[in-house]
């Protein structure tokens, strides 16, 4: 589905140029040649997202909104998670409907404004918000708690999932479990019915889904529910189905860009907010009806705190491991040691094999100490005047001074940043050592070695491995070399 030309609300006019990685319309534009488009989020598919939303967002809208319009045409259009910023970033849309996550990330990119918020209608029930569940087969005794996800496969729809992994995600991070880390496999289907499925199989311990999915499934005679137990249930009387976040999702939103006309969001909220349930288009849709817009400020600070917010931008997530994001104090381990892990796991049992078609991360994060440098100190058990450098003193073969250096007491284990580490008076001297906390694992994961070592002496600052003059340094002991872990020198308090 596709915007061929600027967005008929008034999008940008260069929105041409940017909007060919869209397909055609797949609807009639009957002779307007400016179209109002309504770009959708089709997580199940293209097919799908028509045979649902067509009559909504075409057929019914044209009929209402674009008759009060003068005649106005509106479009499906349809999106995927890479798509939907392209065509709001470049205007390729007026109008936007797609998932709560979502639609805060474009809220804070591209200036989107909800307008109207879904009332959905599951199992006999009218909801405008939902939530995610966490269950596991119910002869598993041995998961009772998130903290039993520790070490299991999990499977969830995709890193970017809403209501099958972001929203469950941010439930284990709220009780100390890390989705990324603490499972020993993490398994995306891309498909939630396959979730339950490869659970009550025994493929995977844990899945991760919507609310009323399960129940649908049930209703529709695919599974047993007796067969899934919901773990970490939150006892609530006023939502219908059990559930284990406690932060709920608000349904999806009708939200407008900055170049859609204030005339064309009246008479679209005008006219979704008068259409009844038993309308052909709620029917075909799934839904009761429409209201007036919720907040959505919960999925902002869900996003951030999945440090899915990086520099005012959310993470696209076109590929898993340019998704995944370690959490404080972790490295993400590189791309091919990540497929490595997962290789291992299969080559030592089978049931760890990744199915075709899914996508599987294992343990992608790596803790690292804290501190990346540890700086220790000594001090000089006699003053600095007693191995002082005069012009006679004996010079060796490379042009240094042959001074055997004093001994030294310790004075400080560890510093801390920005805290007096040591106190000396002058004439002492001071040995100073900076150890590469990181060294041992620079290689392994890819990370930068040590390029220079820096020490600030009054207002000069001094590269102790360059090979420029020292000011304030005596004796270097040792100039550290290629793959050193320590960097040791000398400082004399004598300024």
């Amino acid at each position: 589905v596709a915007c061929l030309i600027a967005a008929g609300a008034g999008g940008p006019a260069s929105a041409a140029a940017y909007c060919d990685f869209l397909d055609n319309p797949r609807t009639d534009a009957e002779g307007d040649t400016q179209p109002i488009r309504v770009g959708a989020l089709g997580i199940k598919g293209e097919e799908t997202l028509f045979a649902q939303w067509n009559a909504t967002f075409s057929t019914y809208l044209t009929a209402t909104a674009g008759a009060a319009l003068g005649g106005r045409t509106f479009q499906l259009v349809y999106l995927d998670f890479d798509t939907a910023y392209e065509a709001a970033q470049h205007g390729c849309v007026d109008i936007l409907y797609v998932n709560p996550s979502m639609y805060s990330c474009l809220e804070l990119q591209f200036g989107a404004a909800v307008f109207a918020t879904l009332i959905n209608f599951r199992r006999g029930y009218d909801l405008d918000r939902f939530y995610g569940t966490i269950f596991t087969r119910s002869d598993r005794e041995d998961i009772r708690t998130v903290e039993d996800l520790k070490g299991k496969i999990v499977e969830a729809v995709s890193i970017s999932g809403l209501g099958a992994c972001q929203l469950q995600w941010h439930e284990l991070l709220l009780n100390g479990v890390d989705f990324l880390i603490d499972p020993k496999q993490v398994r995306f289907s891309y498909n939630q019915e396959l979730i339950v499925q490869d659970v009550i199989a025994g493929h995977a311990d844990v899945g991760m889904v919507r609310t009323d999915l399960a129940e649908g499934m049930a209703a529709e005679g695919l599974i047993n529910i007796t067969d899934i137990r919901v773990i970490n249930q939150k006892d609530d009387t006023d939502f219908p189905f059990p559930y284990s976040t406690r932060l709920a999702a608000p349904e999806w939103p009708l939200a407008s860009l900055p170049h859609t006309s204030i005339e064309v969001i009246e008479e679209v909220m005008y006219a979704v907010l008068q259409l009844e349930s038993d309308h052909e288009a709620a029917v075909q849709g799934l839904y009761s009806g429409w209201r007036l817009p919720v907040s959505y400020l919960g999925m902002h600070q869900m996003m951030s705190k999945l440090n899915w917010i990086q520099n005012g931008e959310c993470i696209r997530s076109e590929d898993t491991y340019d998704a995944i994001v370690c959490p404080e104090h972790h490295v993400k381990l590189p791309r091919e040691k990540v497929a490595e892990a997962c290789a291992d796991q299969a080559a030592a049992d089978e049931r760890y094999s990744c199915p075709e078609g899914y996508i599987c991360v294992c343990r992608p994060c790596y803790r690292l100490p804290e501190e990346q440098m540890q700086v220790s100190v000594s001090l000089s058990v006699s003053p600095f005047s007693q191995y002082s450098l005069s012009d006679g003193d004996e010079q060796g073969e490379d042009g240094e001074a042959n001074v055997a250096l004093p001994e030294f007491q310790p004075i400080a284990g560890t510093c801390k940043k920005l805290e007096i580490c040591a106190v000396v008076s002058r004439l002492d001297l001071l040995r100073v050592n900076l150890n590469d906390a990181w060294h041992d694992y620079r290689e392994d994961l890819g990370l930068e070695s040590i390029q220079s070592v820096w020490y600030r002496w009054w207002s000069n600052e001094v590269d102790i491995i360059g090979n420029g003059t020292n000011p304030g340094v005596q004796w270097l002991e040792s100039t550290p070399a290629e793959g050193a872990s320590d960097y040791p020198f000398v400082i004399a308090a004598n300024a």
